[in-house]
């Protein structure tokens, strides 16, 4: 899964720092052509031994065209992540924000490019087209019909299976967004065909609807910034499930809101669902502090998403906006914090069953080794098994606003573990490569 931060990038500053408790590493990453305006780490993603990087503004082959960067573990030394792939569109146009959303599951990339064409559009990548270990475009995505929207805002793949969101959709009123869903034809990779378009319940111009998106298997998530939850504006996240209200249909299960929801919180800022699990971050609660909220399927019912968490910042500062980004995986959460640590930012991860049955304890603060003011780290966040990556579009090392991305990276098992020594509050030590 993963998401465009449009319209609350520019609300948020972002750094992150240092740290590990044993033999958990750190490795930074930048663009093999990195140069001024890049952002590179806008968005990111991982699978297995593969991470994807997104770069919106990254011009490898023209002004503004953007790029992704495709990186492999132990590629150039033992558990190193080195460059293989850089991935730019077959249409190449400039300004078309290529890059602003990626996502990688197993041999297939899809990244969005939500200026691209009049209407936006997403690309996908298969590994070993047009040579071993290549990642070739097979297809390009485009929205049913016409629409002069954000198409490729965010993006999300689980197997044969792909959701684009275009939250400044029109079809059901001015922006107020909407998810395509598309699955792999009897053509194989390069066949796609879209079998379906998501809108909520409920929905209304200006909610922003697909702003963040996930897919796992035959679910899929999507946030809706300004989506009215307890009060208007408060934000929301649904469910969709293959096969429901009809054999091959997409239904939708539950609309989620939280609990103690207020206007503008921005639920919704950003998605993630991992088999029953769904967290749902919300940037702006209290005094912009955030929050996250954790569902799981059958609570208060057979198929109901209840909440069954609220993970409050473990700063507890004002002004944080904790939960502008949130992976989820296994038995871990990863939320960040971009104005945590002074304007810095940070990036936390919640262990399942840390500091009691079924409850979701701080187990790890994240923050760059280099971090600086205004990095932004953390305004991506992507985790799969033992690996974490966290984007830093606005890191400076090679210009203004060039960007980097950090890996985090144990090859002993799950980097949050509840027997871990030094307490809930405990840093990691990082080692950069």
């Amino acid at each position: 899964m993963k998401n465009l931060r449009i319209l609350t990038l520019c609300l948020f500053v972002l750094f992150i720092g240092v740290s590990a408790l044993t033999a958990k590493t750190e490795q930074k990453l930048i663009s093999p052509d990195q140069s001024v305006l890049d952002k590179f780490g806008i968005d990111v993603a991982v699978s297995g031994d593969t991470v994807v990087v997104g770069a919106s503004s990254g011009n490898p082959l023209g002004p503004v065209t953007g790029a992704a960067y495709v990186y492999h573990r132990n590629q150039g030394g033992g558990d190193a992540w080195g460059h293989v792939a850089t991935l730019t569109a077959s249409d190449l146009q400039v300004s078309s924000r290529f890059g602003a959303a990626v996502d990688i599951d197993g041999d297939l990339i899809i990244i969005g490019a939500p200026d691209a064409d009049a209407s936006g559009a997403a690309y996908i990548f298969l590994r070993n087209q047009g040579g071993p270990d290549a990642w070739g475009e097979v297809v390009k995505l485009e929205p049913p019909g016409v629409s002069a929207g954000s198409f490729g805002s965010s993006v999300g793949i689980s197997g044969e299976t792909a959701v684009v969101g275009d939250l400044m959709d029109g079809t059901q009123g001015t922006q107020a967004g909407a998810a395509v869903v598309f699955v792999q034809g009897v053509g194989g990779p390069t066949d796609w065909d879209d079998v379906a378009t998501l809108f909520p319940s409920g929905h209304d111009s200006g909610n922003n609807f697909g702003i963040a998106v996930d897919i796992d298997g035959d679910l899929v998530v999507a946030g809706e910034l300004y989506g009215n939850g307890a009060e208007d504006f408060t934000g929301a996240a649904y469910v969709f499930g293959r096969h429901v209200g009809g054999t091959d249909g997409w239904g939708e299960m539950e609309k989620m809101s939280a609990s103690n929801g207020n206007a503008y919180d921005f639920f919704g800022a950003d998605v993630a669902i991992d088999g029953d699990t769904v967290i749902v971050g919300a940037s702006r609660v209290g005094t912009i502090s955030g929050s996250a909220y954790l569902f799981r399927r059958d609570e208060g019912g057979t198929d109901a998403w209840g909440e069954v968490k609220i993970i409050p910042p473990p700063g507890g500062a004002t002004g944080e906006y904790f939960g502008s980004s949130a992976a989820l995986s296994g038995t871990t959460i990863v939320c960040g914090a971009p104005f945590a640590e002074g304007t810095n930012g940070a990036t936390y991860g919640f262990s399942r069953n840390h500091g009691g049955d079924a409850n979701w304890g701080l187990a790890a603060t994240l923050t760059a080794s280099d971090g600086a003011n205004g990095d932004q780290f953390g305004t991506s966040i992507a985790k799969d098994g033992s690996t974490i990556v966290v984007g830093a579009p606005f890191e400076s090392g090679a210009g203004s606003s060039s960007g980097a991305a950090y890996i985090y990276f144990t090859p002993s098992g799950e980097i949050f573990n509840d027997g871990f020594e030094g307490g809930d509050s405990s840093v990691w030590d990082s080692t950069a490569n």
